[in-house]
């Protein structure tokens, strides 16, 4: 609840002066819906401590090609 608070008030915040892609933040927040409910639904199935190491490799990939990415931004 306090995620999805802040969340709004970012959105308020940001909405009466920047262009926010509705189409992508529909995406992306569809996303997370799913995600969630799938994840629910895994822990039935697999280990929490399996879960657990497969967040962490997939938070340290993100962040790797955001680094990545961004850093080519930087080099230029």
């Amino acid at each position: 609840m306090v995620i999805a608070m802040k969340c709004l008030a970012g959105y308020l915040g940001h909405a009466s002066h920047v262009a926010i892609d509705v189409k992508l933040t529909l995406i992306v927040s569809s996303s997370a819906v799913v995600g969630s409910f799938l994840g629910g639904y895994l822990t039935e199935f697999v280990p929490q401590h399996v879960l657990r190491k497969a967040f962490a490799i997939f938070v340290l990939t993100i962040g790797c090609l955001q680094l990545w990415k961004e850093s080519g931004s930087i080099l230029h």
